[in-house]
């Protein structure tokens, strides 16, 4: 004879054990669905195993179940086509923020935060989550190199996007896939979401990194300095619009790399985004060049490069190359990729490409090498000493224009004087120095 008392106490054959690990954050326990989950979390160092958590299999220790014997056993969804994975969230419906003119701002703030809990309870992960300046969701996890991009940006005309990026936000497995549906999405997500618990080494060719695009990676910490420097000062083609936001990059190249005293390659850079392959010659060598003091000089000028407006600053165009140079330590390499970098990171792939290419695999090392010589290192305070007297000497001249056009002759010359002492106080340097 079966005492119902003793089924009473039974185990219930559908309840599962579970593996557990103290968080070092909370201090409190938490639960994974398996060993490899629980594994993964330590490994990372957001949990540790202390002496409540064994390491094998225990029971759920948030789970009290009863046990009613006359409940009949529920049967599978999935048959039905329902849900089957009994104990697991629903993954969450992305969500995308719009403005007043219904134009894309990016992914909502309380998706992100969906999309993070819900990949930490699948994945039994510890991972952080943030809307960057793309609009895209970014998922983290600590001890892993890689990110987890969610975003919108209709690439192939389908409205979700999923993909890995490494440290320097590039994709070298090429992970990215696009999606119709917010479901499919997250599912590629969670699969992609496996990958964050390790990562893998970028290749190499030629000394130099090479991330998805096929071009130069560049250094992560120059690209980290001069993408953040970008954002501070609203250099994004979500601020600018997709137009003003590359012009004012290509000024911020030209700069970078006349910075570092890569004039050379200023020029060609200029020739090649002008579409005019005579600028990239040295117009110094043009033996119809007049004198710059001549009336001439002015009309030969608008024919040469340094007509080019890209030369001239826009708002924070300066900024940004200085910070690509100095963090570069005046390589005009790295500072030149930290800039295509950002342009990359920004859907403009085409653009940093072109950029990129200005200095290919078979001219860098002799280029490299020319720079290293002592003549070709920018003395930074004669830069510096150029540039202050530069903006004095401008302000004499203008001064000088004022009092003349008011018919103070006299009081003009005195501006006159002073500006050329300044020049020749900077050419005794110079001359000096060479």
């Amino acid at each position: 004879m079966i005492k119902l008392g003793g089924l009473i106490d039974l185990k219930p054959i559908t309840e599962a054990d579970v593996f557990t690990a103290t968080s070092k954050e909370t201090g409190t326990t938490s639960v994974f669905k398996s060993k490899a989950a629980r594994d993964a979390a330590i490994k990372a160092g957001t949990h540790e195993k202390r002496k409540d958590d064994k390491d094998g299999a225990v029971k759920d220790p948030t789970d009290k179940p009863k046990v009613n014997i006359f409940d009949k056993p529920k049967k599978d969804k999935a048959a039905k086509g329902g849900d089957s994975s009994a104990g697991k969230s629903d993954a969450p419906k992305l969500n995308i923020d719009t403005d007043d003119m219904g134009d894309y701002d990016g992914m909502s703030s309380d998706t992100s935060s969906e999309v993070e809990n819900y990949l930490n309870k699948e994945l039994g992960l510890d991972g952080s989550s943030d809307i960057n300046s793309g609009g895209a969701i970014e998922y983290n996890i600590p001890g892993s190199t890689d990110t987890l991009f969610i975003g919108n940006d209709e690439k192939g005309g389908k409205p979700f996007s999923v993909s890995l990026g490494n440290e320097d936000g590039m994709d070298p497995d090429n992970t990215y896939k696009a999606f119709d549906n917010s479901a499919d999405a997250m599912a590629y997500a969670k699969e992609l979401g496996q990958k964050l618990k390790g990562g893998k080494e970028e290749p190499k060719d030629g000394g130099r990194p090479k991330d998805s695009t096929g071009g130069r990676a560049g250094n992560p910490e120059v690209n980290k300095a001069v993408r953040k420097k970008a954002q501070s000062l609203g250099i994004t083609p979500q601020k600018l619009g997709k137009e003003e936001y590359e012009s004012r990059m290509k000024k911020a190249a030209v700069e970078a790399l006349t910075d570092s005293n890569f004039h050379s390659e200023a020029r060609k850079l200029i020739a090649v985004l002008e579409d005019k392959p005579e600028w990239e010659k040295d117009p110094r060598q043009d033996p119809n060049m007049p004198d710059i003091m001549s009336p001439e000089y002015e009309e030969w000028q608008k024919t040469s490069v340094y007509s080019s407006e890209l030369y001239d600053s826009a708002e924070g165009t300066d900024e940004i190359a200085h910070e690509a140079s100095n963090q570069a330590g005046w390589d005009g390499v790295s500072a030149l990729d930290a800039i295509a970098f950002d342009l990359k990171m920004n859907g403009s792939k085409e653009l940093a490409a072109k950029i990129q290419g200005i200095i290919d695999d078979t001219n860098e090392s002799t280029m490299r090498l020319s720079k290293m010589l002592p003549e070709g290192r920018p003395d930074r305070n004669l830069i510096r000493m150029a540039k202050a007297q530069n903006g004095n000497i401008k302000q004499d001249f203008e001064e000088m224009m004022d009092l003349l056009n008011s018919g103070e002759n006299n009081d003009a010359l005195n501006h006159i004087e002073d500006a050329i002492s300044r020049l020749e106080d900077l050419h005794k340097v110079v001359k000096r120095k060479s």
